[in-house]
């Protein structure tokens, strides 16, 4: 199976599951939850679905929970609205990749000098 294949279904199943958490998920441990990023392996047996929410560390891990208890359901319903033999089984995480990234740019802002304002020269 090529790999573009699972990056196109990669994508779809980002866009699917987002439409799900907007309109057909009720739990409100999910409201505030964002689809990342979706990694399929590449037999399609399995995808790492990211997630990221608004709040501290806590709240974010009560959405990841709120989307394990309605994996099934967000599983059954792609099942019947792709057109994929096998709908992969979802396993969702925590996004730390925006978190690392704030870090960095907090530790550049921190290492490089303040920009000097134009007319201010001694």
């Amino acid at each position: 199976m090529s790999y573009r294949r699972v990056d196109r279904i990669n994508e779809l199943l980002k866009q699917e599951i987002s439409l799900l958490l907007r309109g057909e998920l009720a739990d409100p441990r999910v409201a505030g939850a964002t689809i990342t990023a979706v990694k399929a392996s590449p037999e399609l047996d399995s995808a790492r679905v990211f997630v990221t929410a608004l709040g501290d560390d806590e709240e974010k891990e009560e959405a990841v929970a709120g989307l394990i208890s309605a994996a099934p359901f967000i599983r059954r319903t792609l099942s019947r609205k792709l057109t994929l033999r096998r709908v992969p089984e979802l396993r969702f995480e925590v996004d730390h990749q925006l978190e690392g990234a704030q870090r960095i740019e907090r530790l550049l802002r921190e290492v490089s000098p303040p920009p000097e304002e134009d007319g201010e020269k001694e």
